[in-house]
């Protein structure tokens, strides 16, 4: 995936990172830009009229900003949950068996969709329409789903994109509309042009190097 981003960008796709909890140490760099890769904390997308709120979601999250043991505890359950997930599709690979994803059956069968909106929700449609915006995008929860939400007599479009580990699903805009996108096996690959890459060590280098630098720039002016 990250190979195919690369080369949209090669090709001259603009690309914006957008930061989130499990990546927060890249927020202080936000507003920093590499050719056309550009580190952000949100993003407005105004379109025939029309704006769109992006960001990750988890500052409508009480847990994070209340009980950071707790937030961190989860983080660390989250990625226990990996390594025992990677062990089990290790040992079913040689099998021919199908690879599951633990996170995603948890979810499944004690996260359950309530019909009326959350606290998430609301918070997320109060501040939106406060602000002007038609629709707003996230995915912190990583649970995909569209819906409208009512706030204060106006209809907030809500779009929760999940995310491309677990569910494989995106957001996109077409057609004058955002939709939700879910990838399905059936479909078939494009194969994306083989990319020669340097060391990891170098990669992780350059870039706190680049964002440093421009950060120094930003800063002076």
């Amino acid at each position: 995936m990250i190979r195919q981003i690369i080369k949209m960008m090669e090709k001259g796709t603009r690309v914006i990172y957008i930061t989130g909890n499990h990546d927060e140490f890249l927020r202080k760099f936000s507003g920093a830009k590499i050719g056309l890769l550009e580190v952000a904390n949100q993003f407005i997308f105004e379109h025939n009229g029309k704006r769109t709120w992006i960001f990750h979601g988890d500052i409508f999250d009480k847990v994070i900003h209340k009980s950071k043991s707790l937030a961190k505890f989860g983080a660390a359950l989250y990625g226990l949950l990996t390594i025992i997930n990677n062990f089990i599709n290790w040992l079913l690979i040689p099998f021919g068996k199908r690879e599951m994803i633990i996170y995603k059956i948890i979810k499944k069968n004690f996260v359950r969709e309530k019909r009326t909106s959350s606290k998430f929700e609301k918070q997320l449609a109060e501040s939106a329409s406060a602000q002007g915006y038609q629709t707003v995008i996230c995915g912190h929860t990583h649970i995909p789903k569209t819906k409208m939400l009512k706030t204060d007599g106006m209809s907030i479009q809500y779009i929760n994109c999940g995310d491309w580990v677990e569910h494989l699903t995106a957001a996109e805009y077409y057609n004058g509309e955002w939709h939700l996108y879910a990838y399905t096996e059936t479909e078939e690959e494009t194969p994306a042009d083989e990319a020669e890459f340097p060391a990891e060590q170098s990669i992780y280098q350059t870039l706190v190097k680049e964002l440093t630098f421009s950060n120094l720039i930003q800063a002076g002016q």
